[in-house]
């Protein structure tokens, strides 16, 4: 087969696993599912969430999903060159960094979007703003109150 198209069905896969991880992070925060960038999101990925929820039920066959699809990518990348346990350990790491660097960016995002445009009725924006108060706020509550400066970001920052 065509190196190519390998690497570009691998990457598709990828994709889909990435895919997998955002709807994740939305089942887990339960985000508003009205918002059209949600509904939209969730529509486009239920034919294969139905059938992977069925097998492992709800937030555990969504990040099995997101597994399969990273561990199939990587064993289409690397081929027999690597162990298959070490890709399945390499799967799991990477589905943890990616779930951190979503709520991360997440957070930047809605610390950025607070300063620029507070209150921005676009879907994006709301959707951001959601998932970065739906992390902060844990943390908003042990922390004393300063004035009016919020420094439950640069927590999330230090701690990531």
């Amino acid at each position: 087969m065509n190196t190519n198209l390998i690497n570009i069905i691998a990457l598709l896969i990828g994709s889909l696993s990435y895919a997998f991880v955002i709807l994740l992070v939305f089942r887990v925060l339960r985000v508003n599912y009205f918002n059209p960038v949600v509904k939209s999101f969730v529509n486009l990925l239920t034919p294969l969430t139905i059938i992977f929820t069925s097998v492992a039920g709800g937030v555990f066959g969504i990040l099995f999903a997101a597994f399969l699809f990273k561990f199939i990518s990587f064993y289409i990348i690397t081929g027999s060159a690597y162990e298959i346990s070490d890709l399945i350990v390499y799967a799991i790491f990477n589905i943890l960094s990616s779930i951190s660097q979503i709520l991360l960016f997440a957070v930047i995002g809605g610390v950025i979007l607070s300063w620029v445009s507070p209150g921005n009725p676009h879907p994006l924006p709301q959707l951001i703003d959601e998932i970065s108060n739906k992390i902060l706020s844990p943390i908003r509550n042990y922390l004393p109150d300063m004035g009016g400066l919020d420094f439950s970001p640069l927590l999330v920052l230090i701690a990531s």
